[in-house]
């Protein structure tokens, strides 16, 4: 569904919280781990008085092809400390000094491949390449250094949840906004694997995200996975990679061949 209305109080967190994973675009380092971290818990500190008291419970997972190069992708995931159960796993879009992200993650969408995790239920889904590749990466992403669990993937730290009802939102903007829903669709097509107790709820909330597959995947994403999308329908990037619509946007004057 996308949103029509007001966010609530929490959605505006979930916002907050799916910014901070960019912070560290167009920086250079060997280290932009350190930097994320460091930026995200200063930022915590600084406002917890208007979105709660929260900390890192992941990561952060900072991606580069090498040590010298911009990051490819961010990840990290918050617990909030005032509602315990409440963990948000939040996602980086695009990096615009990244030529990676430009012509792999985001451009790579001509060709399309299986949606592998639910060949039975959704044989005819199917995401874009640059998607997939983006998903592999954040599926491997391991944090470093003495960060909060520290050498774990996502997957491997997730299954080390507690019991008990414990929500899960998976949040991420622009790219972040196609990655992350696939994402949390990949954990919950597996919640078996890692979750077998199933007392995880997900749920995505991802914003200005382009679609991530063809029509069988959205069909399929939207019947399985809770999602709140938030969109600007001036902006371009949600009307990506639907056909009609994106043509529409980019060249208005189409329209009357469109219709």
């Amino acid at each position: 569904m996308s949103s029509t209305g007001s966010p609530t109080n929490d959605e505006k967190v979930i916002a907050q919280l799916s910014f901070l994973s960019n912070a560290v675009s167009s920086l250079l380092g060997p280290d932009l781990e350190d930097e994320l971290y460091n930026f995200i818990l200063s930022y915590f500190q600084k406002h917890q008085g208007q979105m709660g008291k929260w900390e890192i419970a992941w990561g952060p997972a900072v991606v580069q092809l090498t040590t010298d190069t911009f990051a490819v992708n961010s990840i990290y995931v918050a617990h909030s400390l005032d509602r315990p159960s409440w963990y948000v796993i939040s996602v980086a879009g695009t990096n615009p000094s990244s030529l990676f992200d430009w012509l792999v993650e985001d451009l790579l969408v001509r060709e399309q491949v299986p949606w592998i995790y639910a060949l039975l239920s959704a044989p005819d889904a199917k995401i874009s390449l640059g998607t997939a590749v983006g998903l592999i990466i954040l599926q491997n992403a391991k944090p470093s250094g003495d960060r909060p669990n520290a050498g774990r993937s996502l997957r491997d730290f997730l299954s080390g949840l507690p019991s008990g009802e414990i929500e899960l939102n998976v949040t991420g903007h622009s790219l972040g906004g196609a990655l992350a829903p696939t994402l949390a669709l990949w954990l919950k097509d597996i919640q078996w694997f890692w979750n077998a107790a199933g007392n995880v709820q997900i749920t995505a909330m991802p914003s200005a995200g382009p679609s991530a597959g063809n029509g069988a995947f959205s069909y399929y994403s939207d019947h399985t996975l809770k999602t709140t999308r938030f969109v600007n329908s001036l902006d371009v990037v949600p009307h990506a990679w639907n056909e009609q619509t994106f043509m529409r946007q980019v060249f208005p004057k189409t329209r009357s061949w469109m219709a």
